[in-house]
C-alpha cells in the first residue's frame, strides 16, 4: 500500500505546501491573485503517476542494454532444436554469457547521442522550412498585388 519512502516523501510536500500557501497568500492581497496561487497549489502534482514511473523504468532498461539481452536470449531460447527442461536455468546461464562489452554499450550510447542531436536538428529545419514557406507565400501574395497595380497603371494610361 504506502511505503515508507512514499508516506516522508508525501508528509514532506504537505510541509512544503503549508510554507508555500502560507507565504504566498500573506504577500499577495488580490483576491484573484490569491485563487489563482490556490489554483496553482491544489494543480501541483502529489505523487508521480504510474504511467510515468512504467516510462522511466522503461527507458532505464533500454539504456541499460537489458531489453537486448533479454531479447536475445530469449529468441535463442525459441529457436532451440532441443528445448531445455528448466528455461529459468537456460536463460541465466546464456544471460551471463549475452552480457554486450562496455565498447559496445558505449557505441551504442554514443549513437543514443547522436540520435537524439539530429532529431533535435530537425525540428529546427523543420521549423525553418515552415517559416520561409510562410514567407514566400507573403512574397507570391505581394507581387500578384504589385503586377495587379501595374496593370491598372497602364490601363490607366492607355
Amino acid at each position: 500500500m504506502w511505503s515508507n519512502h512514499t508516506i516522508a516523501y508525501e508528509a514532506s510536500r504537505k510541509v512544503d505546501l503549508y510554507y508555500f500557501f502560507k507565504y504566498t497568500t500573506s504577500r499577495v492581497t488580490t483576491l484573484p491573485d490569491r485563487i489563482s496561487s490556490i489554483i496553482f497549489i491544489i494543480s501541483m502534482p502529489l505523487y508521480q503517476s504510474p504511467e510515468s514511473k512504467k516510462d522511466e523504468f522503461t527507458k532505464y532498461l533500454q539504456k541499460s542494454g537489458a531489453i537486448d539481452s533479454l531479447t536475445s536470449v530469449l529468441v535463442n531460447l525459441y529457436e532451440e532444436n532441443e528445448k531445455p527442461s528448466e528455461s529459468t536455468d537456460y536463460i541465466q546461464k546464456h544471460l551471463s554469457h549475452n552480457k554486450p562489452s562496455s565498447a559496445i554499450m558505449e557505441e551504442h550510447q554514443k549513437q543514443l547521442k547522436e540520435n537524439e542531436a539530429l532529431r533535435k536538428e530537425n525540428k529546427k529545419l523543420q521549423k525553418k522550412v515552415n517559416e520561409m514557406s510562410k514567407v514566400i507565400e507573403t512574397l507570391k501574395f505581394n507581387l500578384n498585388h504589385v503586377r495587379a497595380q501595374a496593370r491598372e497603371a497602364k490601363e490607366k494610361q492607355d
